[in-house]
């Protein structure tokens, strides 16, 4: 729960951080437009870090019959 927390507060912060920034360069309308391409940004971050990380490590799924000893780990 804390380290979600600090998640939020991160991207929270630095989408603050990027729509300040849009203000210094071009007024409200630089602020609606960071505030846009942060949005996109966070979702994307959001739903496909996941995925951007097993692609890094060559990753791929464990299945279960060919690994008995990780499943038997991970079982509730």
């Amino acid at each position: 729960m804390e380290s979600e927390f600090k998640t939020y507060v991160l991207m929270i912060g630095l989408t603050l951080l990027f729509i300040w920034f849009g203000g210094l360069i071009a007024g409200r309308v630089g602020m609606a437009i960071a505030f846009l391409v942060a949005m996109a940004m966070n979702f994307y971050a959001y739903y496909y870090s996941s995925e951007q990380v097993l692609a890094r490590y060559n990753a791929f799924p464990a299945h279960r019959s060919s690994s008995q000893n990780y499943t038997i780990l991970s079982r509730d």
